[in-house]
């Protein structure tokens, strides 16, 4: 089922995942992570996750974000890929996941999966740009 732009909002939820053991950064095991999700069309992934780059200091360049476009847009329908990307962030160091399913020709979910700020984050940048893309 592909959503509409009006009805992108509502795509958003908050699920939990577990992550593994703990790590020698500090992350606590078995504890549930947040997942920020939407619905986007093709043309609108890569000025979103252009939006989700600002909030990392690094770890996600524009480079990236481009060829995770390209990449998407050629998947074809029912295909499902995951990306990860080692960021750093005011918070200190985290794992990024962002997990991708093409549903229809020209739309995808993409689900993102971090420490708990910046996944906050994404959610709030993520309403932000689909109450943008209903304004136009």
């Amino acid at each position: 089922m592909r959503l509409s732009r009006a009805a992108a909002p509502v795509a958003i939820i908050v699920t939990a995942l577990l992550l593994g053991p703990a790590t020698a950064h500090g992350q606590q095991a078995s504890r549930s992570a947040p997942e920020a999700s939407g619905s986007f069309n093709l043309e609108d992934i890569e000025p979103f996750l252009s939006k989700i780059a600002a909030l990392v200091d690094s770890g996600l360049t524009a480079a990236d974000i481009r060829a995770m476009a390209d990449e998407i847009a050629k998947l074809p329908v029912g295909a499902q890929k995951e990306y990860r990307y080692n960021i750093k962030t005011k918070g200190g160091r985290a794992s990024l996941r962002i997990g991708v399913v093409v549903d229809d020709d020209d739309a995808a979910d993409l689900t993102f999966s971090t420490a708990d700020d910046l996944t906050r984050r994404i959610d709030e940048a993520m309403g932000q740009f689909f109450e943008d893309m209903e304004e136009e």
